[in-house]
C-alpha cells in the first residue's frame, strides 16, 4: 500500500511540475518576460498605467504630470498602425489601449534601423519611448465656410469635439521589439 501510495504521490508531483512548466512558457508569459526584460534594458517605467486604474475621470494633465515630469522612458505596448517620412524623420504611430480608460494614439520618431522592425502593419509591438507631448485628441469639422470670387475658401468656421478618449502622445522611439501574439 504504501508503495503505491509514493508512486501515485510521485506521479502528482509530476503532472504538478509540467503543468507549471507549460505555464511558464505560455505565450502570455512569454509576452511578459519581453515586455520586462525591454523594460529593465533601458531602464524604463513599467506598469504607469496601474495608478489609473481607479481614476474616475482621466484628464489631459493627469498623463501630462505623468509622462513630462519624469526623466526616464516609458513602456507602452501598442498596434503599428502607419508608418511615414514627415519633416526628414521616420514616423510611426501607434494605437495602444494602455487600460480600458487610456486610449492612447502614439506618433514617435524612429531611425531607420527601427523602421526595418516595424513591417506588420496591425500587429503588436513593445515600444520604449521619451515622451515630448500629450494632448487630447479632437475631431475637426467645418460648421460652416464662405468662398472668395476664385472659388477659394477664405474664411471657415471649425467646431472641435472633444467627446473622444483618445489622447495623442508624441515622443521618441527608443526601443522596440515585435510581440509574438
Amino acid at each position: 500500500m504504501k508503495k503505491h501510495f509514493g508512486i501515485a504521490l510521485l506521479g502528482l508531483v509530476g503532472v504538478v511540475a509540467c503543468n507549471r512548466s507549460e505555464e511558464s512558457t505560455s505565450p502570455a508569459v512569454q509576452r511578459e518576460k519581453t515586455l520586462h526584460a525591454l523594460a529593465i534594458k533601458n531602464n524604463a517605467v513599467e506598469d504607469w498605467e496601474k495608478s489609473f486604474t481607479n481614476k474616475i475621470g482621466l484628464f489631459t494633465i493627469d498623463l501630462q504630470d505623468t509622462f513630462l515630469n519624469k526623466s526616464a522612458p516609458f513602456e507602452f505596448t501598442g498596434t503599428l498602425e502607419d508608418i511615414r517620412r514627415e519633416a526628414g524623420h521616420v514616423v510611426a504611430d501607434f494605437y495602444s489601449y494602455a487600460a480600458p480608460e487610456i486610449s492612447l494614439s502614439l506618433r514617435l520618431i524612429c531611425t531607420e534601423d527601427q523602421r526595418k522592425i516595424l513591417t506588420d502593419k496591425g500587429k503588436t509591438y513593445a515600444v520604449i519611448a521619451a515622451i515630448q507631448k500629450v494632448v487630447k485628441q479632437g475631431d475637426l469639422s467645418v460648421v460652416s465656410a464662405s468662398r472668395d470670387e476664385n472659388g477659394q475658401i477664405d474664411d471657415a468656421t471649425f467646431e472641435a469635439n472633444w467627446d473622444t478618449d483618445t489622447y495623442c502622445v508624441t515622443g521618441t522611439c527608443l526601443d522596440l521589439s515585435k510581440l509574438d501574439e
